[in-house]
């Protein structure tokens, strides 16, 4: 099943679900969840980006779930770039999946929400899967009401509307224009 953002943080209980994997191009959308997420769990996990691209990035990940921390640290790993690992180090991570750690969260972001990847789809059955493709127009302007009413920031329905429309509906331009505005 397919969880929208707001769906997914709804059902968040602390210490409870400890894999996700985000599908979708919306970078707001994602740190969005994952700043949620942490809020959820208390903040008690440190937030750590890996690009498993870089190899000490693929070496602290592989480190962290075959053999744990030495300091037992909370952490919430954010995984990009997935897409071109080994197949002994899918089979490793898959097999971690399957039985995780309460110390360590995973996060996996797939930017193509339509991806064939066997490993993608594999992730998805085990873990909760959350849409953070960029909504449709009319949801945009619901995420960026909710942002500017949670941040105490006042703006014209007119001024909104048209910086919604020049910024072609990407939620993170919009946000970034109404800071540069207040």
């Amino acid at each position: 099943m397919v969880y929208s953002v707001g769906k997914a943080i709804r059902e968040i209980k602390p210490n409870s679900e400890k894999l996700y994997l985000l599908s979708g191009d919306d970078y707001f959308l994602q740190k969005f969840f994952i700043s949620k997420l942490n809020e959820i769990n208390n903040n008690k996990y440190q937030l750590r980006y890996l690009n498993l691209d870089e190899e000490e990035d693929l070496n602290i990940l592989i480190h962290e779930i075959s053999f744990g921390s030495l300091f037992s640290n909370n952490n919430l790993f954010i995984l990009r770039n997935s897409t071109k690992l080994s197949i002994k180090n899918k089979d490793e991570i898959i097999l971690y999946l399957n039985n995780p750690k309460d110390s360590l969260i995973i996060i996996f972001i797939s930017e193509d929400y339509y991806t064939k990847n066997k490993f993608f789809k594999t992730i998805s059955t085990i873990s909760k899967h959350v849409d953070t493709r960029t909504p449709f127009p009319n949801k945009i302007k619901e995420w960026i009401k909710y942002y500017i009413t949670k941040n105490k920031i006042e703006i014209d329905t007119n001024l909104l509307d048209e910086i919604i429309f020049s910024n072609n509906g990407e939620i993170y331009n919009i946000i970034n224009e109404i800071e540069k505005l207040y």
